[in-house]
């Protein structure tokens, strides 16, 4: 999130400069484009991010900008959203010159209505007059009291901007909703400024939103109470049997006690035959002892030793030979039955019910995965990458929407995965070697994309060391933001690597648990960068070691969204449908991105099978990545 996203003409390019460079001072963020976008491209995307990313949209009132045909759709593009709008008059405006002239000029007739509307909208509105301020520190303080009015409010609908698209994004996963206070919060907000005559207010999609949240808040608190009047229900049966159970037990016992009154006179009778009877007792008791004993030791024994087979061998599938003789080939589903009580309405088509030994096979099993030692490497470039296991884990989420079914998916073979999400210096590093201008690193429509939106060395180096990237990222051992998933892959082949597959990243991330975090099952946030603590930027790639996954691998959860090699696709997953087949890439096709962002708003979005999706040609703040190969 910035301040401001100020729209200009490039005419005025100089002045901008000086009034950026006052603001800067202010220890403020404004988003500003200063090389200029082709606009028949997807880079489009990028200037609507920055504008949706920040709480006011500033227009530099002139000529020149409202005779600009990129000014009147980043106006139009702020006012669709609810943008509040800040004025700053550059120049004296002529309005029947201006009005009039768009009927004639050849780039604002096909927008003339959209430009009319915006003109009405501005008139509205007060400007910043440069005429009257003069100096320019002056305008920029005029700037700071217009931004700093109401600044809980439009810091708001921001957030919850930014929220609801990546709800959208997620395939509107239940997790990705308002929950508890925070809806509370925006739905106090919404309600306080519904009948508000100035921006911001929410608008359609930020109400549908939030109503959205509030039904599936409603939903799940009847789910609760359901629950506990079952769980009272099932209460009040027991006490009742229990007391069932006494009255029961009383009646027995004066029953008992009557019978042993007319015992008593049959023991004396019955205790000249036991005399009798005891030395044989004696002798048989000692022989099936002995027959018993032998027996349980032989049991004993067998188990003992099967067990000790299943421990040595802890491993996952495949399972080798030594394990299968040990536990039988049930030993998949019994893995699979220790697992469902935890994925709370996966439903097993069939219900094992594994013996004692077979799930502490299981256990043991799972457990040495988790306490083993992290094994890693360095690649040619002296890159740190750890190993991931081969082993079965339990992919998706049946809370997400897009991401169930879920499916037990296997690797019969180890991958290694890099420790870290790709840092700006090792980007850079890939810059400066030529590497991004190879076209031997690109996929085919990679090549075409970077070619049409004029990506060349020169033009990547400032890019990563702009105003809009380093906003969130401008240290050598900070993720490297910005990168379209074209650039990523291109990175990746340059290394003699590759993004890792939807399923690898997972897998590396939840392990043969199949772990909510990669940490564990429950939400910790010193173990990740999120908006709770990211103060609005990333983190240096090891900030976070309480966060490290199963094998090793950081940041898995948070800090930057990393894109993967497979399209989007619907669950149940399946390696095999083409998803991951690079060769097959098309410019219109949505790439999945996976683990959240120093701007992710709650745990929800921080689960390890949360996934979105973008186009490949897609970039902004909060986007990285991290690469992986096969042993």
């Amino acid at each position: 999130m910035t301040d401001l996203f100020i729209s200009y003409s490039r005419k005025e390019t100089d002045y901008v400069r000086v009034v950026f460079d006052l603001w800067q001072t202010k220890g403020r963020k404004a988003w500003v484009d200063w090389q200029g976008i082709d606009y028949s491209t997807k880079w489009w995307e990028e200037i609507c991010a920055g504008i949706e990313g920040a709480d006011n949209f500033v227009l530099l009132v002139s000529m020149n900008a409202l005779n600009s045909k990129y000014c009147q759709q980043e106006m139009a593009h702020a006012r669709t959203h609810s943008k509040r709008i800040i004025p700053v008059l550059f120049e004296p405006i002529d309005e029947k010159a201006l009005v009039g002239g768009w009927y004639t000029n050849p780039e604002i007739r096909p927008i003339e209505a959209m430009a009319r509307e915006n003109w009405e909208a501005l008139r509205e509105i007060q400007w910043i007059d440069r005429a009257k301020l003069g100096e320019t520190d002056k305008i920029v303080e005029a700037l700071l009291h217009a931004v700093e009015t109401d600044v809980e409010r439009v810091q708001q609908h921001t957030r919850l901007l930014l929220r609801m698209q990546d709800w959208e994004r997620s395939g509107r996963a239940p997790a990705v909703l308002l929950h508890g206070e925070e809806l509370a919060t925006y739905e106090s907000w919404r309600d306080k400024w519904h009948y508000a005559t100035d921006e911001p207010k929410a608008t359609q999609a930020q109400r549908d939103y939030i109503t959205e949240s509030r039904h599936n808040e409603d939903a799940e608190e009847q789910a609760k109470r359901d629950q506990q009047s079952r769980e009272l229900e099932l209460a009040k049966r027991a006490e009742t049997a229990e007391r069932d159970r006494a009255v029961r037990f009383q009646r027995a016992a004066w029953i008992a006690g009557t019978v042993a009154v007319v015992a008593v006179i049959g023991i004396f009778i019955a205790s000249v035959v036991a005399i009798n009877a005891a030395n044989s007792t004696t002798i048989a008791n000692f022989q099936l002892a002995t027959a018993t004993i032998a027996q349980g030791q032989a049991i004993a024994a067998a188990n003992d030793s099967r067990t000790q087979i299943a421990a040595v061998n802890a491993t996952l599938t495949p399972i080798y030979a030594g394990l299968a003789t040990a536990t039988g080939a049930a030993f998949d589903g019994a893995r699979a039955s220790t697992l469902f009580p935890r994925i709370g309405g996966f439903p097993p088509t069939s219900i094992y019910l594994p013996n004692v030994e077979q799930k502490y096979g299981t256990a043991t099993a799972i457990a040495a995965s988790y306490q083993r030692t992290p094994i890693a490497t360095t690649d040619a470039n002296g890159l740190a990458m750890v190993q991931v296991p081969p082993g079965c884990f339990l992919m998706g989420d049946v809370t997400q929407p897009n991401a169930s079914p879920v499916t037990e998916i296997c690797f019969n073979e180890p991958f290694w995965i890099d420790k870290f999400d790709v840092t700006n210096a090792v980007f850079d590093a890939f810059v400066k070697a030529g590497g991004y201008v190879d076209d031997a690193n690109w996929t085919q429509s990679g090549i075409a994309w970077r070619k049409t939106a004029g990506r060349n060395e020169t033009q990547q180096t400032d890019r990563f060391k702009s105003t809009n990237c380093s906003q969130a990222s401008n240290r050598d051992i900070q993720p490297v933001v910005c990168v379209t998933w074209y650039e990523a892959v291109a990175y990746c082949q340059w290394r003699g690597a590759r993004l890792p597959t939807e399923s690898e990243w997972e897998y590396a991330a939840r392990g043969p648990g199949s772990r909510v975090y990669p940490w564990g099952d429950r939400f910790v946030a010193d173990n990740v960068v999120y908006s709770g603590n990211s103060q609005y930027k990333t983190a240096p790639v090891v900030s976070k070691p309480n966060g490290v996954s199963w094998v090793g691998a950081l940041d898995m959860a948070g800090n930057v969204w990393q894109w993967v090699q497979s399209r989007y696709a619907d669950y149940p997953y399946n390696s095999d449908d083409g998803r991951n087949a690079n060769k097959y890439d098309n410019i219109n096709d949505h790439y999945v991105q996976r683990g959240g962002s120093w701007s992710s708003p709650s745990a929800g979005y921080l689960r390890a099978a949360l996934r979105i999706f973008n186009l490949p040609s897609y970039s902004d703040l909060t986007t990285g990545f991290r690469c992986a190969r096969f042993s």
